[in-house]
């Protein structure tokens, strides 16, 4: 549910959070979602640092 809302674009922040907190403790579930994790982040937030 988290990576979807990320398209969605509402708050980030606490997605972001949740979503590095979940790849640290259950890396498992986070590695079913990684690519659109990744493609997310590398195309929609670090373009805009």
């Amino acid at each position: 549910h988290l990576v979807d809302m990320l398209d969605e674009g509402k708050h980030l922040p606490a997605i972001l959070q949740s979503l590095g907190y979940i790849a640290q403790i259950a890396m498992p579930i986070f590695e079913t979602r990684e690519e659109e994790i990744v493609g997310f982040l590398s195309n929609r937030i670090l373009p805009c640092s």
